[in-house]
């Protein structure tokens, strides 16, 4: 490369031998103003034999925000107003003749006190459309980005603002038909600004529908009036005769549509189900499973061909076994399949083994999913399909906790816990549930600008000290965060009501961890862990530090006020 550097350095990063990608994060000396990074294998950074890679990005403590035309210029840092910035637009056009862009100075702004201006709707409006760059000075920084901003000025704008639109809302009774059968229709009418505010029904309206068919020939046509309501309804009897498909009902000035299908269907002369399962079932071992097919008039489909296919799907029912990581994957795999009758009474059985997947660590808890899907045909052609599920794993309990993420602090007086097996069916099990108090993250940290690297380069003590506001690894998660002292244990059995009370305790703000354990009838551990924040609903203020936050307000009325709070645990915001 022949361009003089700015600065140069060597990093030493982790060496890895796995042929996979890697990421790691590094220190770079801040400069002012914009620059190119460039890094390269070789030290004398050649075109040739060498790995090359270069991010053009520009150093600025001056950012802004925009509403459409209305900006305001601040500190990056502190989101301080920038008082008395001096703001340069340019238009960027494109010149035919050169086939390239071209940058022309526009209109200057100086932001006032609150860092704010607006652009002038007559610079836009001389040109109907621009592609806008700024550059904004303040004391002895710069920032000039060459992210262009689209505005699109039109003299219907302020006239569309103020223009009344009228919508029409058309339902119909369902949405497929057989021929001759009766549409029955209603349509609500709406009047509304074109900033889509200050609605307002529209009563004593008149318009005409009329009902085309699926090759846009008018069918019939019916005059509506609107009532006190706005709203008005019908009916329109669909041709015996003609073309089936789509059928369009629209209202004569275009304000509203609705499209049904009319279709010659034969209505299902039987039906197919399954009996309920109620055996539960472990890996390895024999399913059956019992179907039948039985006439809406009540008889028995006897000698009907089942064509039936059992298909596995895993699923991970505890989540807190994954946090390092992802669930590992597991494709669907087709068990079995075979064709069978269905006797005099109109039952079948299907049955099959319950193979797990082998590939699966068990120490995963993972749960099969067996889905039996069966289509049966009579003597007469017809076909009825349904599909039923049984679910298989290592163990023969579920343990299925329901604890919402944020409570108030005197609302943990209970807990939603059910235990069943694999079937679903309650099965009475004794707990263990422990409340841990956690030692929540005190520094205040900003959201990651990229994915999280795999590999480090800095201990975690130097990374701080560089980087104060920043995550590190994961600090960020409470599942990585320690734990302080045990506060509740207690056990007791679980119930049909799937209610476990605690005892009473007088809990602090902050992050706890629940653990509920218990055990199958084999003396298999079952244990699932969930995260929990308390707060104080008369100090609502945040557990760990936040650079924003809110205080969501009390459930109100339609047309009540109401208020809501908003928070920061940063120093110096504006």
């Amino acid at each position: 490369m022949s361009a003089a550097s700015k600065k140069a350095w060597e990093q030493s990063l982790p060496v890895n031998t796995d042929l996979q990608t890697h990421a790691a994060e590094i220190k770079i000396d801040g400069l002012p103003g914009e620059y190119f990074i460039v890094a390269s294998v070789n030290k004398d950074f050649s075109s040739t034999n060498n790995i090359l890679a270069a991010r053009f990005t520009y150093i600025s403590n001056i950012s802004y925000v925009n509403r459409n035309t209305d900006f305001f210029v601040l500190n990056r840092n502190t989101g301080q107003p920038l008082s008395g910035a001096a703001v340069q637009t340019y238009k960027k056009t494109y010149d035919y003749k050169t086939y390239t862009y071209t940058k022309q100075k526009a209109e200057a702004y100086t932001a006032d006190q609150n860092g704010y201006l607006r652009l002038s709707d007559a610079a836009i409006k001389d040109q109907g459309g621009s592609n806008l760059l700024f550059e904004i000075k303040h004391a002895n920084d710069q920032l000039f980005i060459e992210d262009e901003v689209y505005y699109y000025f039109s003299t219907l704008n302020t006239q569309n603002d103020k223009k009344t639109t009228r919508s029409v809302f058309l339902f119909s009774d369902r949405s497929i038909y057989r021929p001759g059968q009766t549409l029955y229709f209603k349509g609500i009418v709406v009047n509304r600004k074109a900033d889509h505010t200050d609605p307002s029904i529209q009563t004593d309206y008149k318009t005409t529908l009329t009902l085309t068919d699926a090759n846009g020939q008018k069918v019939s046509d019916l005059q509506v009036n609107t009532n006190e309501y706005g709203s008005f309804n019908g009916q329109f009897v669909l041709p015996q005769t003609g073309l089936n498909g789509v059928y369009n009902l629209n209202t004569s000035d275009g304000t509203g549509n609705i499209s049904i299908r009319m279709e010659e269907y034969k209505r299902p002369k039987f039906y197919v189900d399954f009996e309920k399962v109620k055996d539960a079932y472990k890996v390895n071992e024999d399913v059956k499973i019992t179907g039948y097919a039985k006439a809406y008039a009540g008889n028995n489909i006897d000698g009907a061909k089942v064509k039936y296919r059992v298909v596995r799907e895993v699923r991970f029912p505890y989540p807190w076994l994954f946090w390092r990581g992802y669930f590992p994957r597991s494709e669907s795999m087709e068990i079995t399949n075979g064709e069978i009758q269905t006797g005099n009474d109109g039952k079948f059985d299907i049955s099959f083994k319950a193979i797990p997947d082998t590939k699966l660590d068990v120490k995963m808890d993972p749960v099969f999913d067996y889905r039996i899907y069966a289509d049966v045909t009579d003597i007469n052609g017809e076909t009825r399909s349904n599909s039923e599920m049984v679910s298989a794993g290592y163990k023969s309990l579920l343990l299925n906790a329901s604890i919402p993420s944020k409570l108030a602090t005197d609302s943990l007086n209970k807990l939603f816990i059910r235990t069943e097996n694999m079937s679903g069916v309650f099965q009475k099990a004794m707990l263990l549930v422990k409340v841990t108090r956690l030692n929540a993250e005190q520094r205040l940290l900003r959201p990651r600008y990229w994915e999280k690297p795999d590999q480090f380069v800095f201990t975690k003590e130097e990374y701080i000290r560089q980087f104060p506001n920043d995550i590190y690894n994961n600090e960020d998660d409470p599942k990585t965060w320690g734990k302080s002292a045990t506060v509740t244990e207690q056990s007791g059995s679980s119930d049909s009501t799937s209610v476990f009370t605690l005892n009473k305790f007088k809990y602090q703000p902050g992050f706890y961890v629940i653990e509920i354990q218990t055990k199958d009838k084999e003396g298999n551990e079952i244990k699932d862990v969930q995260y929990l924040e308390l707060f104080d609903a008369k100090k609502p203020e945040p557990v760990y530090p936040q650079y924003l936050y809110s205080i969501a307000p009390k459930p109100v009325e339609p047309g009540e006020k109401t208020s809501t709070q908003v928070g920061t645990s940063a120093n110096n915001i504006f």
